[in-house]
């Protein structure tokens, strides 16, 4: 048994610029410097108290992750009118460092320690309100360019252990790039619908050998690569028996990666599913008191939205969950 003691502390300074070289410009710089320490002591001790036999190597080893990061930002968007406007930006993230929580000797947790995973975000879009605030569209198009991937190595070796590895390294490169468009419209009063369409596409730059053939280069770095929405509902109103709104959601997601079953097998996908819903809802005049039925999945889809594997020589569990099937459900809502 363990009850491992975490420390994590994480310090940022940050400071925004922002310019108006004309009435329809504005430039924006901004600078960010984040400074983390995390530890991590494991204990492996029996029910007893005394030593583990299996991991007592670990008990009272401590590892140790200190690191430090500058990020920034630059954007600038440009108002061609009260109702459109156009904007570029670029600037940069981490995901923090760490230490492997999960090792199987001292020599993992003492050497398995990992710094940030970065990327370089760029992006361009327009942002639209027309037609007298009927039509609401907004464009997207963005290339993020990820460095020192987090990533699970399937050996251990570079780290002095030839023991079952369970540590992550900073251990690949690679570029996600897509767009998104979203939509929201309102042609006449009570008629609502909002749209959403996005396209993902992405490529392994480089991967460490020592990941082995889990991940290969010619994998996808990202999936699904389509997903869209579209959501309509319309309020008839009864002036004082209330309204009565009937609302339609309707959303599709390509097929996403389910990850291998074993090192060096074809990736799994998960098939494309498209999930309907349905909602009616009364209303009294006041507003304060609502009756609804829905039905949630109506079409009754089977589908998985994860999976976990883990089957790489020693632990042999995978396992996956399940997504909910149809439902419908009664809400009565009163407000006081």
């Amino acid at each position: 048994m363990g009850n491992d003691p975490v420390n994590a502390d994480s310090r940022a300074a940050f400071g925004t610029v922002i310019l108006h070289p004309t009435e329809a410009m504005t430039l924006t710089g901004g600078l960010r410097y984040t400074k983390e320490h995390k530890d991590y002591t494991f204990v492996r001790k029996n029910y007893n108290g005394t030593v583990s036999t299996f991991l007592g190597a670990l008990d009272g080893v401590k590892a140790v992750y200190d690191g430090s990061k500058w990020d920034w930002r630059i954007s600038a968007d440009y108002r061609f009118s009260p109702e459109v406007l156009a904007y570029v930006t670029v600037g940069t993230g981490f995901k923090g460092g760490g230490v492997t929580a999960r090792p199987f000797d001292a020599a993992q947790a003492l050497n398995g320690s990992f710094g940030p995973e970065t990327v370089t975000a760029y992006e361009a879009g327009l942002k639209t309100d027309l037609f007298d605030r009927k039509l609401r569209l907004n464009i997207a198009a963005f290339l993020n360019d990820y460095k020192d991937i987090q990533l699970p190595l399937i050996s251990c070796a570079s780290l002095g252990s030839l023991a079952p590895c369970g540590a992550r390294q900073n251990a690949g490169s690679g570029k996600i790039k897509g767009f998104e468009v979203e939509m929201f419209a309102s042609p006449w009063e009570g008629f609502d619908i909002d749209a959403s369409l996005s396209h993902l596409y992405g490529n392994w730059s480089t991967i460490d050998p020592r990941v082995g053939n889990a991940i290969l280069i010619t994998d996808p770095i990202v999936t699904p690569d389509w997903k869209w929405s579209f959501d309509a509902q319309y309020k008839f109103d009864f002036g004082s028996a209330g309204s009565i709104t009937p609302r339609f959601d309707l959303s599709y997601t390509g097929k996403t990666s389910a990850g291998r079953v074993s090192a060096g097998a074809p990736i799994d996908y998960f098939p494309a599913v498209t999930l309907g819903n349905a909602r009616i809802t009364w209303k009294n005049a006041d507003e304060d008191l609502s009756i609804a039925f829905e039905v949630q999945n109506m079409f009754n889809k089977y589908y998985n939205p994860f999976r976990f594997a883990a089957v790489y020589a020693f632990s042999g569990t995978i396992y996956s969950q399940v997504g909910r099937p149809r439902e419908w459900a009664i809400t009565v809502k009163k407000d006081f």
